[in-house]
């Protein structure tokens, strides 16, 4: 496996993370969109959004959506 293929499975496991952790919220998906978009740096949203969205769990695919549509 690659640094590159490293760097994504950790980001889809962050992100996959983040929507677990906020799966009790109104809207887990925009409370896990709204984290990526205040705590990450925007080279690691690029890189989350350059993977389809492939591996996503369905609250970080949904909130995969929203940081793609912004």
């Amino acid at each position: 496996m690659s640094a590159g293929a490293d760097t994504t499975a950790t980001l889809i496991r962050m992100a996959n993370q983040i929507a677990q952790g906020l799966a009790r919220e109104a809207d887990p998906a925009a409370a896990a969109a709204e984290h990526i978009r205040l705590y990450w740096e925007p080279r690691m949203i690029k890189a989350l959004l350059a993977t389809g969205g492939a591996g996503l769990s369905p609250i970080a695919q949904e909130a995969y959506g929203r940081l793609a549509g912004a």
